[in-house]
């Protein structure tokens, strides 16, 4: 009796092993998230296909069971496809480039300006650049006659390219 106990023991706590190990394994795994790395003039925008050439208007999207972002080479794009895809999928994270230091932002917490695209050129025409602070956004918007936008207030915005996009 005592052979079978230390056996039945032994089987359990392999189990007990195997378990944690994997269940550490998976999560560790599915937590992992992509390290977002844009190669300019090699990588294409998701939406349009033109290659991706000025981080200041660039933005990303992390979509779950992604194994890479989503890129695009306009912000108005991006704005797109997240007002397209935010209600089927999930969002675990949503990347904009600061227009004067292409430093990347959360783009929830970024601030936007939005101007006449043929005096705020961006790639594809939509006039939308993002900054980190809002002062530093007030001062580009009176520049280019436009608005100061959080990303709440941007998402209210119907966006259209125009196509006029900076050459």
């Amino acid at each position: 009796m005592d052979e079978k106990r230390k056996v039945i023991i032994g089987v359990v706590g392999v189990i007990i092993v195997v378990v944690v190990i994997g269940g550490l394994l998976f999560t560790s795994h599915s937590n992992t998230k992509p390290a977002l790395s844009i190669e300019l003039d090699r990588e294409k925008c998701k939406r349009c296909g033109m290659l991706i050439s000025d981080l200041r208007y660039a933005a990303a999207i992390l979509v779950e069971g992604e194994q890479d972002y989503w890129k695009y080479d306009d912000i108005g794009e991006m704005v797109l496809d997240y007002k397209k895809n935010s209600g089927s999928r999930k969002i675990i994270e949503i990347i904009v480039f600061d227009y004067a230091t292409k430093e990347p932002l959360d783009a929830t917490r970024a601030w936007y300006v939005k101007a006449d695209p043929t005096s705020l050129k961006t790639p594809m025409g939509f006039g939308v650049v993002a900054l980190s602070e809002k002062e530093r956004a007030e001062k580009l918007a009176e520049e280019y006659s436009g608005v100061v936008l959080s990303w709440s207030e941007l998402l209210k915005v119907e966006l259209k390219p125009t196509m006029m996009g900076e050459s």
